[in-house]
């Protein structure tokens, strides 16, 4: 390169892509070192629009767009070869001009969508015809997404691009950035979220916990205070005073076709959910709760519960998870309306966990807890009442973890451990066999092209890459 340029190559990467293979297979080398006259530059959009005449240098009031920051050969089922090009600073691949410092009027800086190339490679690059690119990015892409960081790629068609940089929407004031990712099958044709970005939801902050209490007859008034002790012991465990579960009460047992459901006097709300933000002051409010000593409307129950979730302050936060804990120690009176309500319930998001005792219906157990009467996720029993003690620790776990890690069983919600997770800054596909096609189809020689790919910069500015490919012609051999 001439001197008076002041340009030092950076990241060689020999890709030794084989143009032609014949018999007899002779390697010349290219002096990388040789001038400019040996060589055809490929350059970025931004390059091509701003570039100062000859020197393909940016002027310092256009940001880079880091064209080359990862890239790609790939071959397709036609043999046509390609290169992928990352420019993960890219503002807006449609809108070239938003490179330009202090191009818009706006106070805030512009976060770059990141843009992948595709450009289609043939014998015309060394005859300085530059080659085709269109832009190929998921869809939609949003202001800070910086795609074209990392373009892991197979021979078969498959990338994944990833954005490590896109928050969450919809997760109130919390930064969550656990990384999206998507992929094409078709080399950058058409999009699509790969499986774990689809499943990805806002990470729990807070669990509003509802004890749904069976309150008829059969319990007995010697075992009710077992279940109250039993209530207590579990929200005791789960800490309320450090206010990420909040936790309230509900007992059950006779309906008043008469009265709404607000008004009923068997199916009533003892303690509201988060009206109490300490273990002693929830305890007392326990202590004064007797019971009803009816039958069993545990259907109509679950109407009080959705009235209940709906009416507390985080309902509609995506960062606040809803759980009933319903125990009942025999069947519901109203067992057709159970279906349907538990239903509405999950449909609402709300965590389901059912606890039988004694003389329960497991069949009921599992409506209520999944919607399934042959499983028995979330569903606990027990012989007596006695046996709710082991309940309880195995609760404590279920509902801690939902609290603490943003997850449970049948959940597809991230958590804290992916708050920023970053999925994607790196990704590469398992080792496949290379794809050898022709690009240079002239038969009177056995030589073999090879394609060096470096980006140039500056050496006062090691940070400023200014977005330039080399495509070294082939040589002649030396005599």
């Amino acid at each position: 390169m001439p001197e008076n340029a002041k340009m030092q190559l950076h990241n060689i990467f020999l890709f030794g892509i084989i143009l032609l293979v014949t018999t007899k297979v002779d390697v010349y080398g290219i002096n990388l070192a040789s001038t400019d006259e040996s060589a055809q530059y490929m350059v970025s959009p931004v390059v091509a629009k701003f570039g100062i005449n000859s020197s393909l240098q940016l002027p310092t009031s256009v940001n880079s767009s880091f064209y080359g920051y990862d890239f790609k050969i790939i071959v397709n089922s036609g043999g046509n070869i390609s290169m992928l090009i990352g420019s993960p600073k890219m503002i807006d691949p449609a809108s070239i001009n938003l490179q330009i410092s202090g191009s818009t009027n706006k106070t805030e800086q512009i976060e770059p969508k990141g843009s992948i190339h595709v450009c289609q490679l043939d014998e015309t690059i060394f005859q300085g015809i530059s080659p085709k690119c269109t832009v190929s990015n998921p869809r939609q892409p949003k202001a800070g997404d910086n795609f074209g960081i990392s373009i892991p790629t197979t021979v078969s068609a498959n990338i994944t691009s990833c954005s490590i940089t896109r928050m969450q929407d919809d997760c109130g004031n919390l930064t969550y950035t656990p990384g999206f990712c998507f992929k094409s099958n078709n080399f950058g044709l058409t999009w699509e979220k790969d499986r774990r970005t689809k499943m990805l939801e806002c990470p729990i902050r807070n669990v509003e916990l509802l004890f749904v209490l069976d309150g008829s007859g059969s319990v007995g008034e010697e075992n009710f205070p077992i279940v109250k002790n039993w209530v207590k012991t579990i929200t005791e465990k789960l800490n309320i005073d450090k206010g990420v579960v909040t936790v309230g009460v509900v007992q059950y047992s006779y309906y008043d076709e008469n009265k709404d459901i607000q008004d009923q006097p068997q199916i009533k709300t003892y303690i509201k959910i988060g009206e109490y933000t300490n273990y002693q002051s929830f305890a007392a409010a326990m202590k004064p709760i007797r019971l009803f000593n009816s039958l069993t409307y545990t259907g109509k129950a679950l109407e009080k519960v959705v009235y209940d979730f709906e009416n507390t302050e985080l309902f509609k936060e995506n960062t606040t998870k809803q759980v009933m804990v319903l125990l009942t120690d025999g069947k519901a009176d109203d067992s057709d309306s159970i279906s349907a309500n538990a239903k509405t319930l999950r449909d609402m998001g709300v965590t389901i966990y059912a606890i039988g005792v004694g003389n329960y219906k497991r069949s009921e157990l599992r409506l209520l807890a999944n919607g399934n009467t042959s499983d028995d996720t979330r569903v606990f029993t027990a012989e007596n009442f006695d046996g709710l003690e082991a309940i309880a620790e195995e609760l404590e776990n279920e509902i801690g973890s939902i609290a603490l890690e943003g997850s449970s069983v049948g959940q597809t919600t991230a958590g804290y451990k992916m708050e920023f997770g970053a999925v994607g800054i790196v990704a590469t596909y398992s080792i496949s066999k290379p794809e050898i096609r022709s690009l240079n189809n002239d038969t009177r020689t056995s030589s073999v092209t090879m394609i060096y790919c470096f980006s140039v910069i500056e050496p006062s500015k090691v940070l400023a890459q200014y977005d330039i490919w080399m495509f070294p012609r082939p040589l002649s051999p030396e005599k």
